[in-house]
């Protein structure tokens, strides 16, 4: 299937990558973000598991690590003394399929996080004390 319009028109590949199944896998509502390394390698959370994947460019999991989130929802790396980090927007929830793809109740944990490729928590950035915060929830994208 091609998808776009004019110069920039993109083939979609279905079944590109060979992420890993999981029984808390909803393929039809993941929202994660991904980000491509220096080296062409991508960067994106299963949409299952709280678990972080690296990607060559032809789909398959290079290493994996887990992460204390809800859903990485933004991803960017960015390069820091000779290494490559990451910052991930946790917005603290996901979307059931369960529920009408409505988020369930209860707390929820936003968070913004700078971390290395093997899982190491280097920043976490705390929720910004602001009176919007005081009553409604923090859900950084």
């Amino acid at each position: 299937m091609r998808i776009g319009e004019g110069e920039h028109q993109y083939h979609w590949e279905d079944r590109w990558s060979k992420i890993p199944d999981s029984a808390a896998k909803d393929p039809g509502w993941a929202h994660d973000g991904m980000a491509v390394t220096e080296n062409g390698n991508i960067l994106t959370c299963h949409s299952g598991d709280p678990t972080m994947m690296l990607l060559d460019p032809a789909g398959n999991v290079i290493k994996s690590w887990p992460v204390d989130l809800a859903d990485a929802h933004g991803i960017t790396v960015v390069p820091e003394n000779g290494e490559e980090l990451l910052w991930i927007a946790d917005n603290g929830r996901k979307r059931s399929g369960d529920l009408g793809y409505e988020y369930p109740e209860g707390g929820a944990k936003g968070q913004v996080l700078k971390m290395d490729f093997v899982g190491n928590v280097l920043m976490p950035l705390e929720r910004p004390e602001l009176p919007v915060y005081e009553e409604g929830m923090y859900s950084p994208t």
